[in-house]
């Protein structure tokens, strides 16, 4: 008896434990079932990878169009300052028009065609104070006829003195000779110098000794 009742609660047992087991297996297919399962073709996989694609060629260009704007942005160019034309002064001195020849003036002096064959340098301080200017070249010219003819002059003026070599300087070759009526002075000086001849007339006042700036600028004659 005790065994057919032992037999019969392991039948049951068992027949439960199947009963479970199938309706696990039975819920599962039918979550399975419930679930669809998507399963993308090829065409699909590389339609959503071109897709993709395009987005990321967007955002790069949209970086490269933002580098091109800050490349091509206007930048501030410094600030230059023009200045005035400053005159400029020839370093050769001033050449005469009309002459051979190149004088350096001394501040406060101008320089001036008088007439043809002549030139003329005036003080701007007092326009009695001056220096006339006579050149030729020594082809054209020698230093013993425009002394000669310097001192015809000179005796046709007034009655002449010769000056001496210290008087002369810083003319190194040069004859001349003075005279004085009252307070004027005048001077008349044939010279030699840098392939030139010349005669000076220079009119001075006791008062103004203005000879020696006369002479420093004659001095600076050089032939053009």
């Amino acid at each position: 008896m005790s065994k057919k009742l032992t037999l019969t609660m392991t039948l049951a047992l068992s027949a439960m434990l199947i009963a479970a087991c199938g309706q696990g297996d039975d819920k599962k297919a039918k979550e399975a079932e419930q679930e669809p399962i998507e399963i993308k073709s090829e065409e699909q996989t590389t339609a959503d990878t071109v897709e993709k694609e395009p987005a990321k060629e967007s955002t790069a260009a949209q970086e490269d169009g933002q580098k091109a704007e800050e490349n091509t942005a206007p930048t501030a160019s410094p600030e230059t300052k023009t200045e005035a034309p400053k005159e400029t002064v020839s370093a050769t001195g001033t050449a005469s028009t009309q002459m051979p020849y190149v004088v350096t003036l001394q501040d406060g002096f101008t320089f001036t065609a008088e007439e043809p064959g002549r030139d003329q340098i005036i003080s701007a301080a007092d326009s009695g104070l001056s220096m006339r200017i006579q050149v030729a070249t020594t082809e054209e010219d020698t230093f013993a006829s425009v002394k000669d003819n310097a001192m015809m002059y000179m005796q046709a003026v007034g009655e002449p003195t010769e000056l001496s070599a210290n008087e002369l300087a810083p003319l190194a070759n040069a004859t001349g000779w003075k005279t004085t009526f009252d307070n004027d002075v005048v001077y008349v000086i044939a010279f030699e110098q840098n392939g030139l001849v010349g005669q000076l007339t220079i009119y001075d006042k006791a008062n103004a000794s203005a000879i020696a700036s006369f002479l420093q600028m004659a001095s600076t004659i050089t032939k053009k």
